[in-house]
């Protein structure tokens, strides 16, 4: 995944990939330094999926 900082310091996912399943998913361009989200259910999804995801690492660092 890929993630894109905005000025206010929020984080937006615009690219997923997955060589397993061979899965690519690009749901933004860059127009100069802004992001332009060009798919925005797909982008939801990734928001989803990175949401989850990042939890997960969380969890998993402090169960070691």
């Amino acid at each position: 995944m890929l993630f894109w900082k905005s000025k206010e310091g929020d984080y937006f996912p615009y690219y997923f990939r997955n060589d397993y399943i061979g899965a690519e998913e690009l749901t933004g361009e860059f127009l100069g330094r802004i992001l332009k989200i060009t798919n925005e259910k797909r982008q939801c999804s990734q928001a989803e999926f990175a949401d989850t995801w990042l939890k997960n690492i969380k969890h998993q660092q402090f169960n070691d």
